[in-house]
């Protein structure tokens, strides 16, 4: 029962996404109130998909003592199997390839600071490290995303649209430096150029 009315807590926390109302102030200590969105919006929904697996275990065991409650371990990890070798099946539509995953999903605390930003206010960001530009994904039409790169090989996957559209597909102003971040910032500010950055 205490479980159930988790469950239909979690369920009433939807979206996952905030909404404008949620949008951060335009000051320096953000943390406390990315932190009151993550605890309302993402807290309590992972909790209860952490602890469901567990408990209908326990409760399995108690219910059936004579029985061993280790065939639920070999159906949960069949379940994870099938959902990996059905990813690559998926139709992949170009809403699809505009979706941010894994670190930067919509459930990270990134998407949660870029979401909540007040609209009209367009911002400048710096990221050292390409990887594949997921966060180029979350950018919106006036932001400038300016991505400092060191390996070239990194920069030509990342720009190769038969693996990954996020450079491409964003909607933001996306630069590539190639080179050592710290030197490329330090020639930046000797040539005079705007280094006014939003977020790092």
């Amino acid at each position: 029962m205490v479980h159930g009315g988790f469950v239909a807590l979690a369920i009433l926390a939807r979206p996952i996404l905030p909404d404008a109302s949620w949008a951060i102030g335009d000051h320096d200590r953000p943390i406390p109130e990315i932190l009151a969105i993550l605890s309302a919006h993402v807290a309590l929904p992972f909790m209860v998909l952490a602890s469901s697996g567990p408990l209908v275990q326990s409760c399995f065991a108690k219910r059936y003592p004579d029985r061993s409650p280790y065939p639920l371990y070999a159906v949960s990890n069949f379940g994870s199997l099938l959902a990996l070798a059905a990813f690559p099946l998926m139709m992949k539509t170009a809403e699809s390839q505009l979706s941010p995953t894994t670190y930067y999903g919509h459930a990270s605390s990134l998407a949660s600071l870029m979401a909540t930003r007040p609209p009209g206010q367009p911002v400048r960001i710096a990221v050292v490290g390409l990887g594949v530009g997921t966060i180029a994904s979350h950018g919106r039409e006036g932001d400038l995303i300016r991505f400092y790169e060191i390996d070239l090989a990194v920069i030509r996957i990342a720009r190769d649209e038969s693996y990954f559209t996020f450079l491409s597909n964003s909607v933001a102003d996306v630069e590539l430096r190639q080179g050592d971040a710290r030197l490329l910032l330090e020639q930046e500010q000797r040539a005079g150029e705007r280094q006014v950055l939003t977020f790092w």
